[in-house]
């Protein structure tokens, strides 16, 4: 079973690998893991270890905090991925 914090901690990275203009098969390479791993995780049916998510905010050059700003509604529905700079650009509607 998915958790809340998992699926949205998934989208995140999603979001941020497609800001990044990574695939999921190169974002795996770069911190070490398989890309049906990293699938995984952005679905939010595994999470990473301390370590993986230590390259992953490397990788992605992001702040760590960054990965865990989630929507506060119930339900993050759609998100829109806008190309600024910004840590907050991610808009669900």
């Amino acid at each position: 079973m998915k958790s809340k914090l998992k699926t949205n901690f998934g989208k995140r990275i999603k979001y941020f690998r497609k800001r990044s203009g990574l695939t999921q098969e190169q974002l795996a390479e770069m911190i070490d893991l398989q890309p049906n791993s990293l699938g995984y995780v952005e679905n939010g049916k595994n999470s990473l270890s301390f370590d993986k998510f230590e390259k992953l905010v490397d990788v992605l050059d992001v702040e760590a905090y960054q990965m865990f700003l989630f929507d506060n509604r119930d339900e993050l529905n759609t998100c829109l991925l806008y190309t600024s700079d910004a840590a907050d650009d991610l808009l669900c509607v």
